[in-house]
């Protein structure tokens, strides 16, 4: 599978809960992916403004969207995995519809199934936000039984 790729084939998410859009870059550890929230979307007010909380999800499933990558290119099937904590959220500013977001996620640190990963939200080039993320992986899905 070539990237960029759609994140529909990534994530068990059906819009409106899916708010990634595109993976552009994975390597194993690290990854970008393009969000773009339409003006008539449920996390945006009206002014055009996207919901803060959302942008913490927006992170979530670009990590997600970069592991289930990962699996597949390992001919896996997609890890199942749950946002379990946020260790810490920086906000720098608010972010807005029909303008696209890009999202820088790592991998900080892996311990038993747990994955600290470490997320960064920027429109136009503004960071907005930047968050750490405490993330589970099933022990029972395919990629982690490998």
């Amino acid at each position: 599978m070539d990237l960029p790729v759609n994140a529909d084939t990534l994530l068990p998410h059906e819009k409106p809960m899916r708010v990634v859009d595109r993976l552009l870059e994975s390597d194993g550890t690290a990854g970008q992916t393009e969000a773009i929230f339409s003006g008539d979307s449920p996390f945006v007010d009206a002014e055009g403004k996207i919901d803060r909380l959302i942008l913490l999800e927006l992170i979530a499933q670009s990590y997600a969207s970069a592991r289930g990558y990962e699996d597949i290119s390992d001919g896996n099937d997609v890890s199942e995995g749950f946002l379990v904590g946020v260790s810490k959220a920086n906000f720098y500013g608010d972010a807005y519809a029909k303008d696209p977001l890009l999202v820088d996620i790592r991998t900080e640190e892996i311990f038993d199934n747990f994955y600290i990963a470490s997320g960064k939200v920027f429109q136009r080039e503004n960071l907005v936000l930047e968050a750490m993320l405490k993330i589970w992986l099933n022990p029972d899905s395919q990629a982690i039984k490998d």
